[in-house]
């Protein structure tokens, strides 16, 4: 072989191999949104166990009581509920399934609402926890 003719490099890949290899195409639909946050949590509570939906809402119940107590600052017992409030909603959707009565249907739409209630709240406090005390101007 002389000085000048090509070397065969070691790291190339030959074109035939490069011909077998089948590359992932790319999503020709682009036009599906995500889904909005209550449709996925809802779909999370409708396919976790009534066991972890239980272990959620006393894990909830146990942040709502010793968060506040632990750190002086009652608007984190918040954050324990909306974990709670999940818990408990998961279990009304797994215990009740169709038909549901007008009442189930009640208590369902509350326990939502006091769990979005409490979930503002937590952010909100975790927010103002954040950012600190004010400055004095």
């Amino acid at each position: 072989m002389s000085k000048w003719a090509p070397q065969p490099q070691p790291n190339t890949i030959e074109p035939e191999v490069l011909k077998r290899v089948d590359l992932p195409k790319p999503r020709s639909d682009t036009s599906r949104s995500p889904e909005p946050i209550d449709v996925a949590l809802a779909r999370l509570a409708s396919r976790a166990s009534p066991r972890l939906l239980k272990i959620l809402t006393a894990i909830g119940i146990g942040l709502g009581i010793t968060l506040p107590l632990l750190t002086k600052r009652w608007p984190l017992a918040s954050l324990g509920a909306a974990i709670a409030f999940f818990g408990a909603w998961g279990l009304i959707e797994h215990y009740y399934v169709r038909p549901h009565s007008r009442r189930v249907a009640i208590v369902q739409s509350v326990v939502a609402v006091l769990g979005l209630l409490a979930a503002a709240i937590a952010s909100l406090s975790l927010l103002f926890w954040l950012l600190g005390p004010a400055p004095i101007l």
